[in-house]
């Protein structure tokens, strides 16, 4: 059923595992436990969340001050974000820079909307946190991830990163797409890399 499993490790104790399947034009993932709460309470953090920033990307997003997004980049963008085929819509997201959303959205533009699905909350259960993303990609384009597991404190700031993946999606010329993904690319998330790019 999965593409792709390995473990998550805090101080050489296994906590859970990721699970990673490929979709038809994105990737579907599920970190799994034997209890969110109990593990939290293990390496002393409130939350778990993703953290994805962009390597690649032939057709970057624009950034809410109206100007086409430098790589790397955070994806989502802190704040929202529109794409060059629909400039003037904003896909509005919280100002962290997780994946999953944690603060209150304030929608100021008509022309734009914001998915409660974006929410952690609807991305947790009692034993499992879940990712997906399928990005827009233009035919001969392609677009490239580094994503990673994180747990945070109660303030929302990194407590710990782990063991991350790479992955892709490419479609071609024909509107064929390729997803690819490479689960031992990546070491453990560290703040470093977020502080070069923001």
């Amino acid at each position: 059923m999965y593409d792709e499993v390995f473990p998550i490790y805090y101080k050489k104790k296994r906590i859970g595992l990721l699970k990673i399947k490929k979709l038809m034009n994105g990737i579907y993932v599920q970190f799994t436990t034997a209890g969110l709460k109990k593990v939290l309470s293990l390496i002393n953090a409130k939350y778990f969340n993703w953290i994805q920033i962009c390597t690649k990307d032939d057709n970057p997003p624009i950034s809410l001050s109206g100007e086409k997004t430098t790589i790397p980049y955070i994806d989502p963008l802190p704040g929202g974000f529109s794409l060059e085929y629909k400039p003037d819509y904003i896909y509005f997201s919280d100002t962290t820079p997780w994946y999953w959303d944690l603060k209150t959205i304030h929608i100021n533009n008509k022309k734009g909307e914001y998915s409660p699905k974006s929410s952690l909350f609807a991305n947790y259960t009692d034993y499992n946190l879940y990712f997906i993303d399928t990005p827009f990609v233009k035919k001969g384009c392609s677009i490239h991830f580094n994503t990673w597991l994180v747990s945070l404190d109660g303030s929302t700031k990194l407590k710990k990163g782990f063991k991350g993946f790479s992955w892709s999606v490419e479609k071609d010329l024909n509107g064929n797409i390729t997803v690819d993904i490479d689960e031992n690319s990546l070491q453990s998330f560290d703040i470093n890399v977020l502080n070069s790019i923001i």
